[in-house]
């Protein structure tokens, strides 16, 4: 969805902001974006998982 948003040309959202600050070229808020994004990947991750041993109980055997 971020990557989405980074090209679409939505007018919000974290791609956007993304983009916005690339361009003016604001590095910390760059590289908190950055942390941000791979934190949220790593929780959304973390939550599959578990959903996933969850309900399919077949997985991984």
């Amino acid at each position: 969805m971020i990557v989405t948003k980074m090209f679409v040309g939505t007018e919000q959202g974290l791609g956007k902001r993304m983009i916005d600050v690339q361009q003016v070229l604001i590095i910390k808020d760059r590289y908190a974006f950055i942390l941000i994004m791979g934190i949220l990947g790593y929780i959304l991750n973390v939550v599959f998982l578990l959903i996933e041993r969850r309900f399919i109980h077949w997985s991984g055997k």
